[in-house]
């Protein structure tokens, strides 16, 4: 079974449950956007996309206050590297309002980032992926999003 394979079948649970998942994605360059939008499609994730960090966190926080945040968005995948807000800001952002806390956050950061595991922890981030793999892009967002199914129908 090949990665790709696999990131298919571990999401096919998703549909079983009828709750759409949103994934909002986050960075400044289009042609990446699309990249993390299209894994995220093949696996039967919708993507939303915000073109730099504080565009990201304005939505969210409406979002939020209009208290539909949870129907609107599963999960936060935001490049580390950006203009104006970056992704370990956002993040920070993300960690620090008492409405959005509990967000799970997967930075993207670059191959030649030596320093993005340091900030990516210290911001808050939930996990960091290195470069661009659609295959794993779409395996960690299957991974938390079937955990994150699990536990809502536990509780």
């Amino acid at each position: 079974m090949t990665e790709s394979t696999a990131s298919v079948v571990w999401c096919s649970g998703l549909e079983e449950r009828r709750r759409v998942h949103r994934v909002l994605v986050v960075n400044n360059e289009v042609e990446a956007r699309d990249r993390v939008r299209l894994a995220l499609q093949q696996v039967g994730v919708e993507a939303m996309v915000a073109p730099n960090g504080a565009q990201a966190l304005e939505w969210l926080q409406a979002w939020a206050r209009a208290g539909v945040l949870t129907r609107w968005i599963s999960m936060v995948i935001s490049a580390a590297d950006m203009p104006a807000m970056d992704g370990y800001m956002l993040t920070a952002g993300i960690r620090r309002d008492p409405l959005l806390c509990g967000l799970y956050v997967l930075l993207q950061s670059s191959p030649g980032d030596e320093y993005a595991g340091v900030l990516a922890e210290r911001a808050g981030a939930d996990g960091l992926l290195v470069g661009f793999c659609a295959d794993e892009v779409a395996g960690e967002v299957c991974h938390y999003l079937m955990r994150a199914d699990r536990q809502a129908l536990s509780a």
